[in-house]
């Protein structure tokens, strides 16, 4: 059972205490944030200026860290000046090829495939209680006592240049666990009950940290499933207090939440609705399509089949559970199993779990694989938030062990206790420690991808050609893929521009190139940094400081409208753009150039910093820092 405090609260004598009962001084307060686990991490790294310990990130395909291995590359550096770990999960062969070869090139660390997750890599093997870590998306290590905090390339990239990291206020939000689970209940019950708890709430500007008496009977696995949950959320940060850490009394939280462990129920989710188990049993529709979870004609609910993967289904308590229950029965349907690292699969293989799952008719596969593919077999998922529908171990055990029938664990009375899982160090013996150690004349097959197109400066006028607009209506969308008219963003008037433009004449020293425009700038924010090839970005709604910061650094320029009625076969002109940049211009007056019209637009700047300023005249990031 989770509760939501809505206020400041203070935890002291073993308890959280609103702000408003507590009657502390001010200068009581002062010290009591000073108290927090958050407080002492971020102050031991540079308090509003952020300096990380290590980079880590998450390796899946080919192209996995185009961005910054790209970015290092165009900006002439020869080595990763911190320590940064690539880590391949279930990366192809040419993907984690291409990440050993990065590695080693520029002196970095890396995780094989088939070895863990940057998650559980971090858990099991790669951090300390204490350190600061700049992460892909996704990547935590917060259980462990860690702070991860996410990253765009430009922000790594920003760390190799030894930029610090600009920390904003971020709200810190005290939850305190208390009591133990009953037999049947799990880790993922606890953070979908977290989920529902805080629906709809934005806490992206969060850091959410865990203490009390109930995490000493939550174990580490259990904690990662957990904290790996609570990230879904798109907060800044999380991190739990540990043996050697806990945060002193008393400390002043922003807001509070209270995890009753005794008293939570087993939970279902599908995709985003999340539900008590009793709930979803005693609703009258399904809230799934029927290839998910079917009624017999007793109302009874079925399943056939259940997958248990990554770094929230793969752990050896989850799959033993799993196992336990199912002893000595043969399974109705299709039960896969993809443990989340070689540690857990040598130690369910050290203790005859592999051949029981085998004899149970389970099938248990690859190491670390990825948990976003599901057929109707395996629709019904103890995995992460892509999984159509998706519960704890104990409830998917129970309900194999009937037959398919969803079935609460709560009423299974043999779900055994189960002994501690153990770090098998040794399974990590083959990651590759390269970090300060380059090897910068090691010729690659890879090294063409790491060039970004030319950016160059921003154009004194511009022609942007719209490739992408998402209209009034939702849904409502125009894309075409970019066919580069030249080698980068910008390129001359080639026929089909000419044509466009017909009659309409536009100054001298003008350039080309692409334009996207959205009623919301997060619709389109991806595209453009995964394109690297728009110079204009126009948007209906307010930009995020977020939003603003990827734009410049991919060197587009951020404009807000009143309207997006904008034509694919329209040309925009902006004459004097540079110059209005330059100038701190509010506004500039563009033409929107088709074959049968020219018609003037009034466009705003979205509000821009000097240095800001400074990057899209340069360019972006790349040939603001590069030229620095």
């Amino acid at each position: 059972m989770v509760k939501v405090i809505k206020q400041g609260v203070y935890y002291q004598s073993g308890k959280l205490e609103k702000e408003s009962q507590a009657f502390m001084t001010s200068d009581k307060k002062d010290k009591a944030v000073k108290n927090t686990l958050s407080y002492a991490i971020l102050k031991a790294h540079g308090g509003k200026a952020l300096t990380f310990d290590s980079l880590i990130s998450d390796v899946s395909a080919p192209e996995y860290n185009y961005g910054i291995l790209s970015g290092v590359q165009s900006l002439g550096l020869h080595s990763f000046t911190l320590p940064y770990t690539l880590a391949a999960g279930n990366a192809d062969v040419l993907g984690a090829r291409s990440a050993y070869e990065a590695a080693k090139k520029f002196g970095g660390n890396f995780v094989p495939a088939g070895v863990a997750s940057a998650s559980y890599y971090l858990a099991e093997s790669g951090t300390k209680r204490g350190e600061l870590l700049l992460t892909s998306f996704g990547v935590t290590a917060g259980a462990v006592g860690a702070m991860c905090v996410a990253g765009a390339d430009y922000d790594f990239l920003s760390q190799f240049l030894r930029l610090p990291y600009p920390l904003e206020n971020k709200e810190v939000i005290g939850v305190f666990v208390k009591g133990k689970l009953r037999r049947g209940v799990g880790a993922i019950d606890v953070g979908l009950s977290f989920l529902k708890a805080i629906e709809g709430v934005d806490v992206s500007d969060t850091i959410f940290e865990f203490f009390g008496t109930g995490v000493s009977n939550l174990s580490v696995e259990s904690r990662i499933v957990i904290d790996s949950i609570v990230r879904e959320t798109g907060c800044f940060a999380t991190v739990w207090e540990t043996e050697g850490s806990v945060p002193a009394q008393p400390a002043f939280y922003d807001g509070g939440i209270t995890i009753d462990l005794t008293r939570t129920e087993p939970m279902i989710a599908v995709e985003d609705k999340i539900f008590t188990l009793e709930e979803f049993l005693n609703a009258e529709d399904l809230p799934c399509a029927p290839d998910v979870l079917s009624r017999s004609e007793n109302g009874k609910i079925y399943l056939n089949g259940g997958l248990i993967d990554g770094m929230l289904g793969g752990t050896f308590e989850n799959i033993v559970e799993f196992a336990e229950v199912l002893r000595g029965m043969k399974v109705e349907g299709d039960y896969r199993i993809h443990p989340v690292s070689r540690s857990v699969y040598h130690a369910l293989a050290e203790n005859s779990y592999l051949s029981l799952l085998c004899e149970e008719g389970v099938s248990v596969g690859e190491i670390a694989s990825s948990n976003d593919l599901y057929d109707a077999s395996t629709a019904c998922a103890v995995a992460g938030r892509y999984a159509p529908l998706r519960l704890d171990s104990r409830t998917l055990a129970v309900s194999a062990s009937m037959g398919g029938k969803l079935t609460s664990p709560l009423e299974y009375k043999e779900i055994k206790r189960l002994k501690k899982y153990s770090v098998k160090k040794e399974t990590y013996s083959s990651v590759y420690l390269g970090a300060g150690k380059p090897e910068k004349e090691m010729k690659t097959e890879c090294d063409h991808k790491y060039a970004f197109p030319v950016q160059g400066a921003l154009p004194e006028n511009l022609i942007a050609k719209f490739s992408c607009i998402y209209g009034e209506k939702d849904g409502e969308s125009d894309w075409t893929y970019i066919e580069a008219d030249g080698e980068g963003r910008y390129f001359e008037e080639n026929e089909k521009i000419k044509k466009t433009l017909g009659e309409f004449e536009p100054a001298q020293n003008t350039q080309c190139s692409y334009a996207v425009a959205s009623v919301y700038p997060d619709d389109v924010c991806e595209v453009i940094a995964d394109e690297k090839m728009f110079a204009v970005c126009i948007s209906k709604e307010t930009y995020s400081d977020e939003e603003i910061k990827t734009l410049v650094n991919e060197g587009t320029v951020p404009f807000l409208s009143n309207k997006i009625a904008f034509k694919m076969e329209e040309l925009l002109y902006l004459e004097g753009l540079a110059d209005a940049v330059k100038r701190k211009e509010e506004r500039i007056v563009a033409k929107l150039v088709s074959k049968r019209k020219t018609r003037d637009i009034v466009l705003n700047f979205a509000p821009l910093t000097e240095e800001q300023r400074k990057i899209l005249l340069a360019g972006g990031f790349i040939g603001y820092y590069k030229k620095k």
